[in-house]
């Protein structure tokens, strides 16, 4: 699950694994990096505000309200604050990742304990693909069925859980400069 908020020209994106308990945020002014993270992380759903027209069409967004991208306002309807963030924080990364505990504190309430702080990253410290090469290098998917036969992953891949095979899948699709 990803959100994904545009204020004032600052893009911010927060994305959540509920089955590792990954909780990870990042802000840009560049909109095609937003593209190419959402691309990388592959959320099945994206929380965007009511009014965001930004984004691409064939996205599987999902409108929700400004409110939920309100800090003091989620932590207040949620029973907490998620972890990692201050209830006063107005950075867009922060905001995106309140609608993500939102959702995720009406979906699935229990799980939110296995969620981990939140992790702030900076995209320019990843080696960033656009979708085009990643799907051309078939690092973690190949262009056949989008399965991982033939790729890079699996020819790397001796990870013993399926928590690590996510994990490596995530070095290789944004390896650290």
């Amino acid at each position: 699950l990803a959100a994904v908020l545009c204020d004032e020209g600052d893009w911010g994106l927060a994305y959540v694994d509920i089955s590792t308990g990954e909780f990870a945020a990042t802000r840009t002014s560049e909109a095609e990096w937003i593209a190419g993270e959402l691309d990388r992380v592959g959320p099945r759903e994206i929380l965007t505000r009511e009014t965001e027209k930004t984004l691409p069409a064939d996205a599987p967004l999902r409108p929700v309200p400004d409110a939920d991208f309100a800090l003091p306002s989620v932590a207040e309807r949620s029973g907490r604050c998620p972890p990692g963030l201050d209830p006063q924080d107005a950075a867009p990364e922060g905001r995106a990742a309140a609608a993500l505990w939102m959702r995720s504190s009406k979906l699935q309430p229990l799980a939110l304990d296995r969620v981990r702080a939140l992790r702030r990253y900076v995209l320019s410290d990843l080696l960033l693909l656009d979708p085009a090469t990643r799907r051309h290098l078939e690092l973690v998917a190949n262009a056949k069925d989008r399965g991982r036969a033939g790729t890079l992953l699996e020819h790397l891949d001796r990870t013993r859980t399926p928590m690590g095979a996510r994990r490596l899948a995530g070095w290789i699709g944004a390896p650290r400069r």
